[in-house]
């Protein structure tokens, strides 16, 4: 029997350690994967409280041989590295900082804090599972229908069969 886990992204700071833990969050601003154990402790250092984490989340990280490469996620401004990414011009499709919005999107129609973006989905996807559930429930009370309908007919045929004269049968 085998024992071992398959691991999807390992704990940076485990492995520094030559351990090996399971990441759940990632936090933007180190640049680190995080088990559970460090993440609680990353969260009770005051020079990281207010650091940014997300959950590493299978569907953003397919499990592959290799380890994903989170170093790729930021939120960092590519153009000023300084400020964080707060919005998306969808006139130029890229990422904007405020400032990044003040110089190069002041006169783009298109803009949108990401933020409201995420609300904007969770509320359209909230509405999409109402209408699909709607939908659910209007086919299964369809199939209740014609089911019914069906029983119906099986039992009118089944009395009119036992009605016909026996002699019908008979040469």
């Amino acid at each position: 029997m085998d024992n071992s886990k398959s691991i999807n992204q390992e704990c940076h700071l485990c492995k520094r350690r030559n351990k090996i833990a399971e990441a759940t969050q990632w936090c933007r601003d180190c640049a680190e994967a995080l088990c559970d154990e460090f993440l609680q402790l990353h969260g009770f250092m005051k020079l990281f409280a207010d650091h940014k984490v997300v959950q590493i989340d299978e569907t953003n990280f397919p499990s592959i041989i290799e380890e994903p490469d989170l170093s790729m996620i930021s939120d960092s401004c590519p153009v000023h590295t300084s400020k964080v990414l707060e919005a998306f011009c969808f006139d130029h499709q890229q990422l904007c900082c405020l400032l990044c919005i003040t110089l190069h999107h002041i006169k783009c129609e298109h803009v949108q804090v990401i933020e409201e973006m995420q609300n904007l989905k969770n509320v359209k996807m909230s509405m999409l599972l109402s209408e699909v559930n709607a939908i659910k429930v209007k086919v299964e009370n369809a199939m209740k229908e014609k089911n019914s309908e069906k029983d119906k007919l099986d039992i009118s045929f089944t009395r009119k069969l036992k009605q016909r004269p026996a002699n019908l049968f008979q040469h």
